[in-house]
């Protein structure tokens, strides 16, 4: 009976690797905000938008795993999570051609404008650690980058794909508070990364503000995010679901020692991404029942 339990507990430890480490579970936080923003913006999501989150899906993968096929610029070999992706690199490359393919697939399904609007985020993502043109190292742009890319990604391409302009007020609006989401979610990798980015002269607001600067900053934009909300939406669900996301999201970033392991970011700080999207769902149903 111990060998089928410590038999099942490797399987699921493996497997658990293989969605944080593969970034897949950061590729669905991709798909949460996506339908975040059709929940906020009253759009009727059915079969029809499946091909576009798909494109989110295969887009987010792809950026986060491009570096497979070369070698990061100013990365350590000895982190877990590089171990993970050295051992299992052909499985990830296989992965990396299998959504390519329903990358291009899903082209032919969803607006020209999304395509064309997704070209000037490809270019940032290629060439965010690329070895000739490294927009990393560019003094306190990644994580403003960062933040661009995943609002314009999660906000303003579906809303395109919706048939909305970036100028709508409502689409302004989710974009304003998606950005400073990110940016405050942002801020801990960079606090994670410190000592590595010290290491390579790589300038972010951690080296410049410290570990604990770095922190409260980080919580000042969650306190913004969720005054916000209340701002444009007033006390409605929305307000309701940015509270109870950003007080978790403070509660983790405050629990953040230099200590912390990678799964610690990698799953809590982006698992938020997730829960905000339950979250908002939740609270929506609530509101909706009158409770």
């Amino acid at each position: 009976m111990s060998f089928f339990v410590l038999s099942g507990k490797y399987l699921i430890q493996r497997l658990f690797q293989f969605v944080i480490f593969s970034n897949l579970f950061i590729s669905v936080s991709s798909i949460t905000l996506t339908l975040s923003t059709f929940l906020i913006l009253n759009t009727n999501f059915g079969s029809h938008d499946v091909p576009f989150l798909l494109f989110i899906f295969a887009s987010t993968f792809l950026t986060y795993n491009v570096h497979i096929w070369y070698k990061k610029a100013g990365d350590d070999a000895s982190l877990p999570r590089n171990i993970w992706r050295m051992r299992h690199s052909v499985l990830i490359k296989n992965l990396f051609v299998f959504f390519l393919m329903g990358l291009l697939v899903s082209l032919f399904f969803i607006s020209s404008k999304v395509i064309w609007f997704t070209m000037h985020l490809a270019v940032f993502s290629l060439f965010y650690s690329a070895p000739l043109l490294n927009f990393k190292r560019i003094p306190f742009l990644k994580i403003f980058l960062i933040s661009y890319v995943w609002s314009v990604s999660t906000v303003v391409l579906p809303s395109i794909n919706k048939g909305l302009g970036f100028f709508d007020k409502e689409v302004i609006e989710i974009f304003v508070q998606r950005f400073i989401f990110i940016l405050a979610l942002a801020i801990p990798f960079d606090i994670r990364d410190i000592e590595l980015d010290k290491r390579n002269n790589i300038d972010t607001l951690p080296t410049l503000m410290g570990f604990g600067g770095a922190k409260l900053l980080s919580v000042i934009l969650l306190i913004l995010f969720i005054l916000l909300g209340c701002l444009f939406y007033g006390l409605d669900y929305t307000f309701y679901s940015r509270l109870a996301i950003g007080i978790l999201a403070i509660f983790l970033i405050l629990k953040i020692k230099r200590s912390r392991s990678d799964l610690y970011y990698m799953v809590g700080i982006d698992g938020i991404m997730i829960l905000s999207y339950v979250f908002l769902f939740v609270f929506k149903m609530l509101f909706s029942l009158g409770i």
